[in-house]
């Protein structure tokens, strides 16, 4: 078991290397595809593990410290880079997503005290840099006064800015670079979350991106990191094990202190009005949990939603006087059909008639 879970904690550290090398290139890399700029971690003494290609620091509580970030331009024209911290949280699809608070849809959630954000601040929000120039940046990190468990997970972000012909800045949002920063007071492992601790919270059918949905959300109070977590989430009718609709995640990863909205999509469906069950079930390799809730779908709910949804199944127009003209037509010949087969019944009866008269004759 502990072999196991060596290997999944550095199966995490190389992912988290792989995911700076493809967002923090080397000079070389950076000229290939024709960023402007690169970026180069430069790891200071408090480096929990040297052989990281990213930051890993090890705070004190109420110590200040500062580590350092190179930058080498790779354009032939002066240029003006932005710096800020984002925190980690947990995106929808089970992957570590990267935001502030407040911003594209990211709600920081109510247990995470002290974010990466808050501690960690660059010493200038922006740096220029002239064509070919090599500069070195300082950020600064203030951990809380008051110690702290487990890990704080975030990145440095640094996007090139825009100015236009009348001197004003812009952000461009082409491309960024990210480059990944935990904060330990121990170094101790931040991958071992219990995943009997995640909680199952709001449970509700709703719009989003256009599509009806059911959006549970699951929180993580820890923190720690939850890895290689498949989750199933089923709703049936309440009182029913028949599942109406199913989604299925693998390899969920959940970001310490935070939580997400879970989603089982609807499809093409109309929502109709009543009592539902949401079950989720979750395992990896050391436990599994089992999460219900009720919830309930009101008339005046279902309405909005379906009429919201921008993913209908809606008959166009020379359809349905197609099948109007078809069902017209069809019932015209029915008629002229029947017509003709009473009249023909009356001529072979008159026939018949006729013979037998002459026969008596």
């Amino acid at each position: 078991m502990k072999m196991k879970k060596k290997l999944i904690n550095i199966s995490a550290f190389l992912l988290g290397s792989m995911s700076l090398l493809l967002i923090n290139p080397t000079a070389t890399a950076a000229k290939e595809y024709g960023i402007g700029f690169s970026v180069n971690p430069i790891l200071p003494a408090t480096q929990v593990d040297k052989d990281l290609g990213y930051y890993y620091l090890e705070t004190t509580p109420g110590k200040e410290q500062t580590f350092e970030v190179k930058l080498f331009s790779q354009e032939k024209e002066k240029q003006t880079i932005q710096m800020f911290v984002q925190d980690a949280y947990t995106g929808t699809t089970g992957n570590l997503s990267y935001g502030i608070d407040g911003e594209e849809g990211f709600v920081q959630d109510k247990t995470l005290i002290d974010p990466t954000s808050q501690i960690i601040t660059p010493m200038s929000e922006t740096i220029e840099l002239e064509p070919g120039e090599e500069k070195v940046v300082t950020f600064k990190v203030t951990p809380p006064q008051d110690s702290y468990p487990g890990a704080k997970i975030g990145r440095l972000v640094f996007k090139p800015v825009d100015e236009d012909a009348e001197g004003e800045s812009a952000v461009v949002e082409t491309y960024q670079y990210g480059v990944s920063i935990i904060l330990s007071e121990n170094g101790d492992d931040y991958n071992d979350g219990d995943i009997q601790s995640i909680t199952l919270n709001e449970v509700k059918a709703t719009v989003k991106r256009g599509r009806r949905m059911v959006t549970a959300n699951l929180q993580n109070p820890q923190p720690k990191r939850i890895l290689n977590l498949d989750l199933n989430a089923t709703v049936t009718k309440k009182g029913d094990k028949k599942a109406i609709k199913q989604t299925k995640i693998p390899e969920f990863q959940f970001a310490p202190n935070s939580n997400v909205d879970l989603e089982v999509d609807w499809g093409l469906s109309e929502l109709t009005a009543g009592e539902y069950t949401l079950t989720i079930s979750g395992k990896n390799d050391y436990d599994e949990i089992h999460l219900t809730k009720d919830f309930r779908v009101t008339s005046e709910a279902a309405r909005k939603i379906n009429k919201d949804s921008a993913f209908k199944i809606e008959t166009p127009t020379w359809v349905k006087m197609t099948a109007i003209s078809s069902g017209a037509l069809t019932v015209g010949l029915s008629v002229v059909i029947i017509i003709r087969n009473k009249k023909w019944a009356k001529q072979v009866s008159k026939k018949r008639n006729r013979k037998k008269r002459n026969k008596k004759k």
